[in-house]
């Protein structure tokens, strides 16, 4: 399929789009439906001509303005060697009929484990907000506070993983909507070496971000729970990172005991159980294993971690309601 579309449409700020339905319908009532691929509900429904499974390490997927038609359903699925990882985003156009929770048409990426990692659409009309860029109605992508920058937008979405799913479903009301594209590539994963400081830290934050993409939570607790791994872990590296008599150097390598628990970890044998709290556990004795010796450090960052891992059940306790 060949991109069609201009880039750069900035929608009327403030003014609704003539071209969509309301964007504030209630759709509680078809929940499960809109917020999972209907290739993956009803497979009888999914259209052959783009229900693919792909193996390049990099390309992209389009739909133009005459791919964008009513009631198509589409799954493509990115399955690529266990051994690198891959990255996405949307380029050039974005154009896609708007809802709040992006419950009419909308494209669904998620990773080979269902885990849902976006629901795009928009852009929203009122565009002061958004800047006229994609809309995530899961509400776990957004633009950050401070930067502005949308990850799967502005900067490269890293999954994390070899396997994506792409998902393009369009109800029956689409008026003049011109498509997307969405590029990915890829980069070999680094062995792990947990004896090195800031690998092991990168490991951690990158599986409490993983925990968190797990999980529907209620509002904007996937970015608010993002938002609070990034600050604790750019403040421990800090930490860690600031010359004193009485630490570690950062080039010093990571003791035994905790490289121990790092690699059980790594390896899934069931030791330690892969989880929220237990990777905010190995933050707490990362930091420790080099500033624990330090004044106060040991209560203060056993204050950090256990009120991040009480953010987490927050969080769940939420939507367990």
């Amino acid at each position: 399929m060949k991109l069609a579309a201009i880039f750069g449409t900035v929608a009327l700020a403030g003014k609704a789009d003539p071209r969509a339905k309301s964007g504030r319908t209630n759709v509680s009532n078809d929940r499960f439906i809109y917020k999972t691929p209907r290739c993956l509900i009803t497979p009888e429904l999914c259209d052959p001509t783009c229900h693919k499974t792909i193996n390049a390490s990099f390309g992209n997927i389009t739909i133009t303005a005459d791919d964008y038609k009513n009631n198509r359903n589409c799954l493509w699925t990115i399955d690529i060697p266990a051994d690198r990882q891959l990255s996405l985003k949307f380029v050039n156009d974005f154009d896609i009929e708007w809802h709040a929770h992006c419950a009419y048409d909308k494209v669904h990426i998620m990773d080979g484990e269902n885990t849902k990692l976006g629901r795009f659409c928009g852009p929203k009309q009122d565009s002061s907000k958004n800047g006229g860029r994609p809309w995530d109605g899961t509400r776990k992508n957004k633009p950050k506070k401070w930067t502005r920058k949308l990850a799967f937008w502005d900067t490269w979405f890293e999954s994390g993983t070899h396997k994506i799913q792409v998902g393009f479903d369009t109800d029956q009301g689409n008026s003049d909507f011109r498509g997307w594209t969405l590029k990915w590539k890829s980069e070999k994963i680094p062995e792990a070496n947990f004896k090195n400081f800031n690998h092991a830290m990168d490991y951690v934050e990158t599986n409490l971000n993983k925990a968190i993409n797990k999980k529907d939570l209620h509002g904007n607790g996937n970015l608010h729970l993002k938002n609070a791994v990034k600050r604790i872990f750019d403040n421990a590296k800090a930490a860690v990172e600031k010359p004193r008599q009485c630490a570690k150097t950062v080039d010093d390598l990571v003791s035994h005991d905790v490289y121990e628990k790092l690699v059980h970890m790594h390896e899934g044998n069931g030791v330690i159980v892969r989880n929220f709290p237990n990777y905010t556990e190995r933050l707490k004795e990362l930091v420790l294993d080099y500033i624990g010796n330090c004044l106060h450090a040991k209560d203060h960052w056993k204050k950090r971690t256990n009120k991040l891992s009480q953010k987490w059940h927050d969080e769940l306790d939420k939507i367990s309601k």
